[in-house]
């Protein structure tokens, strides 16, 4: 049987109900709460009582250092325009009441409500520090996430990972976590929709046609009976792109793929595909899904990010997953290499033991990732949270371990973190104290 899907892309809409948890609809935001965090967009009004733009909206932007910012997506009617060397934009109004929305990976969205006459605006550099919660703690308000927005308030984070579309598969969407989306988004908290991609164990039980397939036809499952979409299938992409609008639409400011690989596990050479495969081939169809995905986002307003293999990094090619580096981070925001040290065997980088020399393997291994992504893609690397798992080491890893990890990545050229636990624990432990002049080390831990 072809790996290429004959799905009609009328009919995803129709896919996406089939998967998503039940739910009453969306809740509306409340009202308007103080921000807690300096992740908040800032919001740029006239001053001058001007509540309509002129036919056109024009202007220039310029980075922190007062120098023309190229790269910066203007967005408004989802249309989306992005500045070049000289940082200015000229855009139709169509909406003339329509606000614009300026954004760059790095730094702090702005709202502008309509101008009078061209103007010029600063970008301001924003750093994301995030943690991985479950939908359902979100969802349900639970200790785990009334203990992250206490750190929210009182340390550097500022931002939140969620599950929207789970390790399974099901896609997470009903009224109770639409309104705790929009009250964490009131405060200011950057949201960010974890979304596992091709790794897929729902839509490819109701739609078979959809999955990688075995000799002779079959889904082909990995050795734990889980199955995947098909990374050639333009019909499973179109399904992951509608998902993640659903994110967009729910408030998320960046949609971050998972699993956006090819399998790893089971047996591999049971897989039929319709064409020769090599790693350029992989790559390609992995690129093919994020260059669709940046167009169709990026004028919704939306950063687009990719979770990446921290191995990945040390390899010229792809890995054998569809994951070669300058292949696939030109149509990112953010890339996000894991760079968990429990993750590496002994010496690599000259590391002799990873997980108990975390400073040193993060640092190196987003040095890789500095070096070979596109300079306007931000480097933002999963960070260890956990402890070690591996027989010879079990290391706990408290504020010394996280510490570590953190000031190596921004030493390497890395902007930001995201911090995996999969239980949602999390402690002060490693990170900063937020106070009014940015953040600060804390004392002895």
């Amino acid at each position: 049987m072809s790996q290429s899907s004959s799905l009609s892309l009328s009919v995803v809409s129709s896919l996406l109900s089939l998967v998503m948890l039940s739910g009453a609809g969306c809740a509306k935001p409340s009202g308007e709460s103080a921000a807690i965090t300096d992740a908040a967009p800032s919001v740029v009004s006239s001053g001058l009582g001007v509540t309509q733009w002129a036919n056109v909206a024009e202007g220039r932007i310029l980075d922190e250092t007062g120098r023309p910012a190229s790269g910066v997506s203007i967005v408004i009617n989802r249309t989306e325009f992005v500045t070049g060397t000289d940082g200015r934009f000229q855009m139709e109004v169509r909406d003339v009441t329509q606000d614009i929305l300026i954004r760059k990976p790095g730094y702090q969205k702005i709202v502008l409500k309509p101008q009078g006459e061209a103007i010029e605006l600063k970008l301001k550099p924003l750093v994301i520090r995030a943690v991985y919660l479950q939908a359902s703690q979100v969802r349900n308000s639970s200790p785990a996430m009334q203990n992250v927005l206490n750190l929210i308030q009182t340390t550097e984070l500022n931002a939140i990972v969620v599950d929207i579309k789970d390790d399974d598969g099901r896609v997470q969407k009903d009224a109770a976590l639409q309104k705790q989306i929009s009250k964490l988004k009131s405060l200011g908290v950057y949201m960010i929709a974890r979304i596992v991609a091709f790794k897929d164990n729902t839509i490819t039980r109701s739609n078979p046609e959809l999955a990688i397939k075995r000799v002779g036809g079959t889904p082909w499952e990995d050795k734990h009976g889980v199955r995947y979409l098909n990374p050639f299938s333009p019909a499973a992409h179109q399904y992951l792109i509608s998902v993640a609008k659903l994110a967009v639409e729910m408030g998320f400011d960046e949609i971050q793929y998972d699993y956006v690989r090819f399998p790893t596990d089971g047996n591999l050479s049971a897989i039929q595909w319709d064409q020769p495969v090599d790693w350029k081939v992989r790559s390609q169809a992995i690129a093919t899904l994020l260059k669709q995905s940046r167009l169709e986002l990026g004028a919704m307003g939306a950063f687009l990010a990719a979770d990446v293999f921290g191995i990945t990094g040390h390899e010229s090619r792809d890995s054998g997953i569809g994951q070669h580096l300058e292949t696939i981070t030109p149509y990112l925001d953010y890339v996000c290499p894991m760079v968990y040290p429990s993750g590496y065997a002994k010496g690599t980088d000259g590391v002799a033991s990873p997980p108990d020399s975390p400073g040193p393997i993060v640092g190196s291994s987003v040095h890789r990732y500095r070096v070979r992504a596109p300079q306007n893609v931000v480097v933002r690397p999963w960070l260890q949270s956990f402890r070690d798992y591996n027989s010879y080491s079990k290391k706990f890893y408290g504020a010394a371990e996280i510490r570590a990890q953190i000031d190596a990545s921004t030493k390497a050229g890395g902007s930001g973190y995201l911090l995996w636990n999969a239980s949602g624990r999390y402690s002060e432990a490693g990170l900063y104290e937020k106070t009014d002049k940015g953040p600060v080390a804390r004392g002895p831990q």
